[in-house]
């Protein structure tokens, strides 16, 4: 029986690429296609192996990708003309600027928000200020599905294949990892998914390691978070109060 896991946010194609222009830091206007195409089909494939659903948007822009691709490696026409033709990749990166724009200012108005929201006035219950921050923003601090993905993708390409000369049944348990997450967290307040994974051999447990600590965030029972942009993933626990400032 599969783990299907249904996370609390969405994030969309241009966010995958502005994702890996961010990483790569590269230029929009001259994004190397065949690479990211490679890397975005890449990405797909890894949702899918997590039973993540994925979005018809995704296979839309993975079709885009290759259309753009294929259109660069073809020869280009000898036409005589002072209009010199478009640079397949326009188009898409005016979108991806556009939406960057969007993105940008979207951040703008959240962190107001947040700043807004760390006030209460007396007379305000710590218990109301509790569901005030009932967020999935607050299990996934600047961390996206981007970001648990290539952690994900770390983790299997260190993964070292098991060679067995007898045959043994894999029965690993998603229930069994998250209670083993939980455990560790009664005594150590914090540590990274490395942690959890580091003696781990075989990809399928890592594989039900990981959707183990979707599932715990998704249930809001522990914190995923990162201490440096692209790095491994903080696991802490959820259940510690928020301190609140009255005026």
């Amino acid at each position: 029986m599969k783990y299907k896991i249904k996370l609390p946010y969405f994030e969309g194609p241009l966010d995958l690429l502005l994702f890996f222009v961010k990483r790569d830091e590269l230029n929009i206007y001259d994004i190397p296609i065949a690479k990211i195409t490679r890397e975005f089909l890449e990405y797909i494939h890894l949702m899918q192996m997590l039973d993540l659903e994925v979005a018809s948007e995704f296979i839309v822009m993975a079709s885009t990708l290759m259309q753009i691709k294929a259109k660069m490696l073809l020869p280009k026409p000898e036409v005589e003309s002072e209009e010199e033709e478009e640079d397949p990749r326009a188009e898409l990166a005016r979108r991806l600027a556009e939406y960057k724009k969007f993105k940008e200012l979207a951040s703008e108005f959240s962190k107001m928000e947040d700043e807004a929201g760390k006030i209460f006035y007396r007379g305000y219950f710590k218990n109301d200020a509790r569901d005030y921050f009932d967020g999935d923003e607050e299990f996934l601090k600047d961390v996206s599905l981007f970001d648990l993905l290539t952690a994900f993708k770390r983790a299997l390409e260190g993964a070292r294949e098991a060679v067995y000369h007898e045959i043994e049944t894999q029965n690993y348990k998603v229930e069994d990892e998250m209670e083993n997450i939980l455990n560790r967290l009664k005594f150590k307040r914090k540590f990274s998914f490395n942690e959890i994974i580091d003696s781990y051999v075989e990809k399928a447990r890592i594989i039900v390691a990981f959707l183990a600590l979707l599932e715990l965030a998704r249930l809001k029972k522990i914190r995923i978070s990162q201490e440096e942009v692209f790095g491994e993933l903080i696991i802490e626990d959820a259940s510690q109060g928020w301190m609140v400032n009255a005026i």
